[in-house]
C-alpha cells in the first residue's frame, strides 16, 4: 500500500493508493463525494456533504498511477469554478444557548472560509472594546490570481452588521503561507493568532511535517511569529485554541487512512503545545468555546455537530444543533463560535454561495 498526502487548494486530500483492483479514496476537510480519474492522472474534485465511497478503477488507470512514482500527481481544479474555495462565503448564527441557533439568511462574508470568531475584552488598533471580530480566510485574491490571505471583519451591533474585510500581515524568520486563523486576546491586550502554514503544504514536491506557528499583534493587523506552536508529521489542519483550567487547550483536525478525527494538545505558556491525544471521532473542523467551566465543541458530521466536556478530554456527543441553508449546496462546516457580552453566543460557519 502506498499513501500519498495531496494539499488542494484549500482544503487537503488524502489518497490511500491500493495498487489491487481498486482504489479507496478518503477526503477531509470539506468532504469530497468522489474523485475522478482520467488516464491522464489528473482529478477533478467535488465538494459535497456526503461521505466519501471507494472508487473502482480499471487496471489501466492503476498502470498510469504506477508509472508516476515519486513525481507529484497533477490535480487539475478550477480555483474559480461554483464548488471551489473561492465561492465560500461564511454565514453568522445567533443562540440563546449552546444548542439553539438561528442562521442568517445572507452572508456576512463572501469569498472568505474557515472562520475564527472572538469578542474583544479590550481594543486593539482600530477595533473598540466590546466587537465581535472575525478572522478568516479571505479567498478574493484567488480572482487575481494570488494566494489566499487572512483578513478580519468586525460587527459592533452583534452580528447583525459588519465592516469592511481588513487584510493582515504575519513576518517572521520563515516563509509562511498563514490559513486556518485561531485568534485569542492575553490580559494585555494583544492578539495571538495561531495558524496552520500552508507554504508547502500545497506543493507536493516539498510536503513537510504539518505546522502550527503563533504570532503576537498588538493592533490586530500586523502580527510577528513568535515560535511552533506545533508540528507532527501526521496531516494536522486548523487549530483552535481556548483558555480553561489554567492552561491553553489546543483541539485541531488531524487525517489519516483511517478518517478525520479531533485531537488535542495542551500547553502551560500558551506557545508551545505538547500531549497529543485523540478525543473526537468526529469530521470537519473543530471549533470550541468555554462556558460554564465547560469545554464546548462543534464539528462538521451532518449539519453541525456538538458535545460538551467538563475536563477539557472527555466528551460527550450531543448531535447535530444546525444545518445549512442553500438548498442547491447544503455544504456547512468549520464552526467557530463565542460567548456574547449579553449571556447570548455568537457563531461563525462556511457555507458555498453562488452569485
Amino acid at each position: 500500500m502506498k499513501t500519498i498526502f495531496i494539499y488542494t487548494r484549500y482544503h487537503k486530500i488524502t489518497l490511500i493508493l491500493f495498487l489491487f483492483p481498486f482504489i479507496s479514496i478518503i477526503s477531509f476537510g470539506c468532504v469530497f463525494e468522489e474523485a475522478q480519474v482520467s488516464s491522464d492522472g489528473e482529478m477533478a474534485m467535488y465538494d459535497v456533504v456526503t461521505i466519501t465511497e471507494e472508487v473502482n478503477i480499471d487496471e489501466g488507470i492503476i498502470e498510469s498511477i504506477e508509472e508516476i512514482g515519486e513525481e507529484p500527481i497533477d490535480i487539475s481544479t478550477d480555483k474559480l469554478s461554483d464548488e471551489s474555495i473561492y465561492n465560500h462565503a461564511i454565514y453568522f448564527a445567533h443562540g440563546r444557548n449552546e444548542m439553539s441557533w438561528k442562521l442568517v439568511d445572507t452572508p456576512i462574508i463572501k469569498h472568505a472560509s474557515v472562520p475564527d470568531l472572538l469578542v474583544l475584552d479590550q481594543g486593539v488598533g482600530e477595533i473598540p472594546d466590546g466587537a465581535l471580530v472575525s478572522y478568516f480566510v479571505d479567498t478574493s485574491p484567488l480572482a487575481n490570481g494570488f494566494d489566499e490571505t487572512i483578513s478580519y471583519s468586525y460587527s459592533l451591533d452583534k452580528g447583525t452588521t459588519w465592516s469592511e474585510r481588513v487584510e493582515i500581515t504575519v513576518i517572521g524568520d520563515v516563509d509562511v503561507l498563514p490559513v486556518d486563523p485561531s485568534v485569542v486576546q492575553l490580559e494585555d491586550g494583544r492578539l495571538r493568532l495561531y495558524f496552520f502554514d500552508f507554504f508547502h503544504s500545497r506543493i507536493p514536491e516539498q510536503l513537510g511535517p504539518s505546522i502550527f506557528y503563533s504570532a503576537l499583534s498588538e493592533d490586530g493587523i500586523h502580527f510577528t511569529i513568535e515560535d511552533v506552536a506545533l508540528e507532527s508529521d501526521e496531516p494536522m489542519t486548523d487549530p483552535d485554541v481556548v483558555y480553561f483550567q489554567d492552561e491553553w487547550f489546543m483541539y485541531y483536525a488531524r487525517h489519516d487512512y483511517a478518517g478525520g478525527s479531533v485531537w488535542l494538545a495542551k500547553s502551560t505558556d500558551g506557545i508551545t503545545f505538547i500531549n497529543n491525544v485523540q478525543i473526537l471521532d468526529i469530521s470537519g473542523i473543530p471549533g470550541a468555546m468555554v462556558t460554564h467551566d465547560k469545554v464546548h465543541i462543534y464539528g462538521c458530521d451532518i449539519g453541525i455537530s456538538y458535545a460538551t466536556s467538563s475536563n477539557g478530554i472527555v466528551f460527550a456527543q450531543e448531535g447535530s444543533v444546525l444545518y445549512g441553508n442553500i438548498q442547491e449546496n447544503p455544504l456547512i462546516c468549520d464552526p467557530s463560535p463565542t460567548p456574547l457580552k449579553d449571556g447570548t453566543f455568537g457563531l461563525v460557519v462556511k457555507q458555498i454561495f453562488s452569485e
